[in-house]
């Protein structure tokens, strides 16, 4: 089986993951991390992504258009350091450019197959709560100012908060 693993975690985590597999995979990691794959699994094939900002499909797509990567690979497997791949979206994306089966392997040592419609309604929600999220840090940050200012003013001005006491 023709395997390509994109190294998007923890060294740690291609430890766990190739002490699973039999065969050497192919990886695809960044410039700084191929001297310790090379020192510690000599028989895997190292492809450098070439390109110092994260995994893009865009990208991606441009080494297998340039010839640096293949594109038919029988499975991809995007390393991940949480238990659903949360964070690793634009690592999934461009896992699909190489292969049409992609699993993620997760912080558990779990495989856990990712189709299409899956990596696409992941997209839309995080597209669609994106605003949401933004407007609800607006309006908690604006509520939250008004009652630290109101404290502030009713402190300055000398106002008493809570039951009225009579001093003497």
């Amino acid at each position: 089986m023709k395997r390509l693993v994109i190294k998007s975690a923890s060294m740690e985590r291609l430890d766990s993951l190739l002490q699973k597999i039999e065969d050497p995979p192919d990886i695809l990691t960044h410039e700084k991390a191929i001297p310790s794959i090379k020192a510690n699994y000599p028989g895997c094939r190292i492809i450098e992504y070439p390109f110092k900002s994260s995994f893009k499909k865009s990208l991606t797509a441009k080494m297998v258009k340039k010839g640096k990567v293949e594109k038919n690979y029988d499975e991809v497997v995007v390393l991940t350091s949480n238990v659903e791949g949360g964070g690793h979206h634009n690592v999934v994306d461009a896992a699909f450019v190489f292969g049409a089966r992609v699993k993620i392997y997760n912080v558990n040592g779990d495989f856990l197959d990712i189709s299409p419609g899956l990596a696409n309604r992941e997209r839309l929600r995080r597209i669609l709560l994106f605003p949401a999220v933004i407007s609800g840090t607006i309006f908690l940050s604006i509520l939250g100012g008004v009652i630290l200012f109101s404290g502030f003013a009713a402190n300055f001005f000398g106002r008493k908060w809570g039951p009225e006491t009579n001093v003497g």
